[in-house]
Order: structure tokens, then C-alpha cells, then sequence
């Protein structure tokens, strides 16, 4: 991989279609694109370790999975995202064109005779939202996070697989970047001004969760494009328009 060298390739999308700038959900091995056919398409992507001629030899295996449809043939979906559970299964969230935002929860159940996997799929959609600039959702699957518009951030519980309605917190400047730091908990949020800060879930008077700036960073130049989170500690990387 040091070479620079492709070493790998595999076809995602159906010939002919469209697609949006594809993502890697933060902490996980998958590759996710939206298309014009109104669905989601992912791989996982894995490693395999031989040492042919005692020499260690590491390739990309690339396994393609099941499609999610979010939209009707046609119709390219809004932001998008998707998260691997770790008991099986995965979390899949994106914007309809009409502003509903929809959720679909996959659960796997292995038959501890046959050893044959089913999977059980159930969806949930809300009323009609703003357009959302990014989505992110949590290791557990329940939390999902989103910026819109205007500088808002959302939070819906999707406890029971049901999107309830959100909770809707001004974060001041437009929102240009989010994600999760290993761990799940720690939500990093960057924005327009180049403002980097670190939100949780804390427990209020009532012991309800809400969702609260518990950190400011000092700002940098320029509009905060993207986060590269580590995968061994709560670090990360914070790109800039500015570059």
C-alpha cells in the first residue's frame, strides 16, 4: 500500500448511475454511496494477513452488501448514513428529496441449530425536516446526530427502532462537519467560523439526556470541511477550507 499502487477494485453501483461522494462511517470498515436509483450501497472492507514464501503478504478483501432503498427509482437521496451493530445488523438513516428522513433497522438472529442467518427489517420515518448538511449515528445505533441548516444540530433516540420527533439545539454558526470519537459518546461538531467543539448526552434536572456543548477549542482560520477521528484514542484530525 506505501506504493501508492491500486490494489483492489470493486464495482458498487449498477452501470449507468449517479452516485453522491461516498463515505466511511467513523470507527467502522465500511464504504457507503447514495445513487440515483434511490438507494444505499455499501462494502465492508477486511484484511487478509498470508506469508507466502515466509513472507508477510497483506491483501483488501471487499465484500459487497445488501442495498437499502431510502428513495423511489430515480431519485437521489439527501444526507445519508450507516452504522454496523455489533451484536449483527446495521442502522441505515437518510433524507428523502421531500425532506422525510428515514431510518432502517436490520437486525440479524443466527438459528443456534442450522447456524442459518435471517435478517429482520423494520423502517421509521419522520415528518418533513430541513435539508440536513450530514448524518451520524452512534456504535449502539440508537443515538443519531444531524446538521442542518442555519447552524441547528438534531439528536433522535430511535429506542424501539422509531424516529421520535427530534430535539433541535442552535450551535450558533452553520455546521460544516460532524463525528463520533471512538467510544460513540463524543459528538465533535465544526463549523462555518472555524469553531471545533465537543458535545454529550448529559443527564438534566429531570434525568432526561440533552445534548450539551461541554467543550470549546480555539477557532481556526477558516470553515471546519472535514474530522478524521483516531481509532485508538479520543484524538482527531480537523481539515479547513483554507487547506
Amino acid at each position: 500500500l506505501s506504493s501508492g499502487q491500486v490494489v483492489a477494485t470493486q464495482e458498487m453501483l449498477p452501470p449507468g448511475r449517479k452516485n453522491r461522494e461516498g463515505l466511511n462511517p467513523p470507527g467502522s470498515d465500511l464504504l457507503v454511496a447514495a445513487s440515483d436509483d434511490g438507494q444505499l450501497h455499501s462494502a465492508r472492507v477486511s484484511w487478509k494477513v498470508t506469508f507466502p514464501d515466509s513472507k508477510r503478504r497483506v491483501e483488501p478483501v471487499v465484500d459487497v452488501l445488501p442495498t437499502v432503498r431510502i428513495a423511489p427509482e430515480g431519485e437521489m437521496p439527501g444526507a445519508f448514513a450507516m452504522r454496523p451493530l455489533a451484536e449483527g445488523g446495521r442502522v441505515t438513516v437518510a433524507q428523502k428529496k421531500d425532506g422525510r428522513v428515514v431510518a432502517v433497522f436490520e437486525e440479524n438472529e443466527e438459528n443456534m441449530f442450522t447456524g442459518e442467518v435471517t435478517t429482520s427489517e423494520s423502517r421509521s420515518e419522520s415528518a418533513p425536516l430541513t435539508e440536513l448538511r450530514q448524518i451520524v449515528i452512534d456504535d449502539t445505533g440508537r443515538n443519531i446526530y444531524a446538521a442542518a441548516a442555519g447552524g441547528t444540530l438534531l439528536w433522535w433516540d430511535s429506542r424501539g427502532g422509531r424516529l421520535r420527533e427530534p430535539s433541535k439545539i442552535a450551535a450558533g454558526a452553520d455546521i460544516t462537519a460532524l463525528t463520533l470519537l471512538i467510544g460513540g459518546r463524543s459528538l465533535i461538531v465544526g463549523q462555518a467560523d472555524g469553531g471545533i467543539s465537543v458535545w454529550f448526552l448529559v443527564k438534566d434536572k429531570n434525568n432526561q439526556p440533552t445534548l450539551t456543548r461541554i467543550r470549546e477549542m480555539a477557532p481556526l482560520e477558516s470553515a471546519i470541511t472535514k474530522f478524521s477521528p483516531s481509532r485508538r484514542n479520543k484524538g482527531f484530525l480537523a481539515a479547513t477550507e483554507a487547506g
